[in-house]
């Protein structure tokens, strides 16, 4: 789980508890490879923490299926219109990040 995890970058977007992460670098973090990766786990699994942090990435790969496109976001050799990107972004932001002020972020030009 840990490996995959790293692997597909969702620890940027959902960090593992402080505790587990100090306990992956003690061992040499994840470029130690697979013996910081089960270090973390052991640590993760006698605190009791993976029940809790498995229950929050449950939720949000639930959060990111949900914010699925129901479209692709180009066709190959088309440029996306402003509205197309428009509403990806805000599919994507639902909370409205990527807004600046009360210029949105693709009120410019599209490339």
């Amino acid at each position: 789980l840990i490996q995959t995890l790293f692997a597909a970058g969702l620890d940027q977007d959902l960090p593992l508890p402080e505790g587990a992460m100090r306990a992956m670098d003690d061992a040499g973090g994840i470029d130690a490879g697979e013996a910081a990766v089960e270090e973390c786990a052991r640590y993760m699994r006698e605190q009791g923490l993976l029940p809790g942090y498995s229950t929050q990435l449950r939720a949000y790969l639930g959060e990111l299926e949900q914010r699925l496109f129901s479209a692709g976001l180009h066709v190959l050799g088309e440029k996306p219109s402003r509205d197309t990107m428009r509403s990806y972004l805000e599919a994507y932001f639902q909370d409205g990040d990527w807004k600046q002020e009360n210029k949105g972020s693709t009120d410019g030009d599209v490339e």
